[in-house]
């Protein structure tokens, strides 16, 4: 997923406040310099932030690519940032780790916000490997926190604090930023609550294992997955095991990703399943990690569209 490719060293970091004409790469201006790893973690900062600062999302918008070296842009925004706030649970660290020395800032500070978050919050991921019969294994924590508005508000709360410590003067200004991003984020749960409550629908197939989050707050679940691992076609086994499930208990939905092209298992699947007289279809859900552009009304707005379409969908 989002390890795959963030960070791409090819492409620039886009601001959320406009380019910039300093070699740095900030705007000459007061404030903080706050750096995110990917776009809805920019949202949530830029959204508490506000005027006192001034927010940059390291991203990418095209491509599948693992962490690589940070190229001389990068390096030159990270010496001048304040902090830097990455997702972690498995995504990003190598990235910094990287970063910090030819950085060379003196004031460095990374604050991965998964490490933050109360372990009653986190959910495990698929398994990605099989197994003997009664081995004991341990599963990796789904790191895809930020499609779940609730989780998304602890994000915001810690966010905020960590911008209180940095400038105490504005302390006042960040929580009240805070509070009003939090309401949105209340009212984005209320939102897509009342728009699912009728479907009798409430299983759906996930292209990739990046979901559950998003699924546990709207009362959804996920019936399976049919990559595993991106990029990684299911074997024979998995996918006839999943299109007996999906024989089984009727369902017809399968989420998609438009960062993701390449749909031939999740094809395969629909036109099996129309073999066998259920009409499946494919519901784009943008799981946010890339973007075109990055704004602060990016999350909540891309969020109400994958509400809305999946809404349209089930029944």
């Amino acid at each position: 997923m989002l390890k795959y490719f963030l960070f791409l060293s090819s492409l620039g970091l886009i601001g959320l406040s406009g380019c910039s004409s300093a070699d740095s790469g900030w705007k000459e201006q007061r404030g903080l310099k706050v750096l995110a790893g990917f776009p809805p973690l920019a949202c949530l900062a830029e959204n508490i932030v506000g005027d006192a600062g001034e927010v940059l999302s390291i991203t990418t918008t095209a491509g599948v690519h693992s962490e690589g070296d940070p190229n001389s842009r990068e390096i030159r925004l990270a010496r001048e940032a304040d902090v830097i706030f990455i997702n972690g649970l498995g995504l990003q660290e190598s990235y910094v780790r990287k970063l910090r020395a030819p950085a060379a800032n003196p004031k460095w500070k990374v604050v991965e916000l998964g490490k933050l978050i109360d372990k009653k919050w986190l959910l495990e991921g698929e398994c990605h490997h099989e197994h003997a019969a009664g081995e004991e294994h341990e599963h990796p924590t789904d790191p895809h926190l930020w499609l779940s508005p609730t989780r998304a508000e602890i994000y915001a709360r810690e966010i905020c604090n960590v911008l209180k410590e940095l400038n105490p003067e504005k302390a006042s200004v960040f929580e009240a930023n805070c509070t009003n991003y939090v309401q949105k984020l209340t009212e984005l749960k209320a939102f897509g609550l009342n728009l699912l409550n009728d479907k009798k629908e409430r299983k759906f197939v996930s292209f990739h294992d990046s979901l559950q989050y998003f699924a546990k707050d709207f009362q959804l679940q996920i019936a399976g997955v049919i990559e595993l691992e991106p990029g990684v076609e299911p074997g024979a086994k998995q996918m006839s095991e999943l299109l007996d499930l999906c024989i089984k208990e009727n369902i017809r939905v399968i989420a998609v990703e438009p960062q993701f092209t390449a749909k031939n298992a999740a094809t395969t699947i629909r036109e099996e399943l129309k073999k066998k007289g259920i009409e499946a279809e494919f519901v784009e859900i943008d799981t946010l990690e890339t973007a075109e552009k990055v704004t602060p009304e990016l999350y909540i707005h891309v969020m109400r569209q994958n509400l809305e379409n999946l809404a349209k969908a089930l029944k």
